[in-house]
């Protein structure tokens, strides 16, 4: 009688735990290259793709629209909260040339609603700014050519011009709203971090020093943003608080903590999860995980990992379930040999938690419904 005990016990603390199954709701293949961003709200996803397509569905896996560039990249996807327009990161170009970065908002059957422009930005600031974060690269493109003449390399960068009608003179790589809908949030990769107001004008700028090549920024409260991977930023007075001792990691906040998550260096190990009311952080161990990027819903995060599975933790760092397996590879990571189980290369969470969408490096895109 006591082993059976035991045993229903045991058997349901196992299903508290690890209760939480996503299983495959749909599967898509109207894109056809490699996923590169998805954005959620509760009745609507889209995905963006190196084939310079947004597509909008439904979690029924009903197509909704598409918006497409004849020519660039869409970089960076946003839904303002609770509506259907999609705010969009695009970089257009002209003749293998960049022409300009905008952010577009598209409505809810995919037409160009407006434009975020910065009318503050005059020539004189963008050849000044330009040149001071390109120096690098321009003198890389010398190097090059003068030790290999003969080959084709491209001309010099191009300052982008003010009278195009630009939003950053980089490109957009992240973008957020407020959860009033009344400030949208967006950086470029000169970590350039821009404010618009309800009139889609300008408000403000900051220059945010960290040591990424990739930010994303959240918006947690009407007036604070997280910048990846620790920087608080009041928007309304320019003050900062700073999360001491994570600035080579990367990170992804949800609800009161933040998981701070492997950055392809040995720093950034091990993840931990940081409780930002105790200010304690808690290490996790999930055999040898490395996380490349991740998706929070309201009490809940999605990791996407190296290994190409998807594992979604509480805020307490409990493991609720782990899925994503569709083969089973052998590749060397950082000198160790891990199993891949998938090609998923971005994921995005439902906020009601009812839905995880993943997409691969061959374009498919999957539907994940919680059971």
């Amino acid at each position: 009688m006591c082993r059976i005990l035991a045993l229903l016990i045991m058997l349901f603390t196992c299903s508290y735990i690890h209760g939480q199954d996503f299983k495959k709701h749909q599967l898509k293949t109207r894109h056809t290259e490699k996923i590169i961003s998805v954005a959620t709200t509760d009745s609507l996803f889209a995905t963006s793709s190196y084939d310079r397509s947004v597509i909008v569905w439904d979690y029924n896996g009903k197509f909704i629209y598409s918006y497409k560039l004849a020519e660039g990249k869409i970089n960076s996807l946003s839904f303002i909260p609770n509506s259907n327009s999609l705010l969009v990161g695009v970089t257009e170009m002209n003749n293998n040339e960049i022409y300009r970065h905008v952010i577009k908002c598209l409505n809810s059957l995919g037409k160009i609603e407006y434009e975020l422009i910065d009318r503050r930005l005059t020539q004189d600031y963008a050849n000044i700014s330009f040149d001071k974060n390109v120096t690098g690269a321009r003198n890389a493109i010398g190097s090059v050519k003068s030790t290999f003449p003969k080959l084709n390399i491209k001309k010099d960068l191009e300052v982008p011009q003010v009278s195009r009608e630009i939003s950053h003179i980089e490109l957009v790589q992240s973008i957020s709203v407020t959860p009033d809908k009344k400030t949208i949030a967006s950086i470029d990769k000169f970590n350039i971090l821009k404010t618009w107001n309800q009139n889609h004008e300008i408000q403000s700028s900051f220059k945010i020093l960290n040591n990424k090549k990739d930010t994303k920024i959240y918006f947690s409260t009407d007036s604070t943003i997280f910048i990846e991977p620790n920087l608080v930023l009041n928007i309304r007075d320019s003050s900062t608080h700073i999360i001491k001792g994570f600035e080579r990691y990367s990170s992804i906040p949800f609800r009161s903590a933040i998981y701070f998550h492997f950055n392809h260096n040995n720093d950034s190990r091990q993840e931990k999860l940081y409780n930002s009311a105790t200010t304690h952080s808690k290490e996790l161990s999930l055999n040898g995980f490395y996380t490349l990027t991740g998706t929070p819903t309201n009490n809940k995060l999605a990791l996407l990992g190296v290994d190409g599975l998807i594992r979604v933790i509480n805020e307490k760092g409990d493991l609720l379930s782990t899925f994503g397996k569709d083969r089973n590879e052998v590749m060397t990571f950082r000198g160790e040999k891990i199993r891949l189980f998938s090609k998923i290369s971005s994921i995005g969470f439902s906020p009601n938690g009812q839905f995880i969408i993943t997409g691969d490096d061959n374009g498919k895109v999957i539907i994940w419904k919680n059971e």
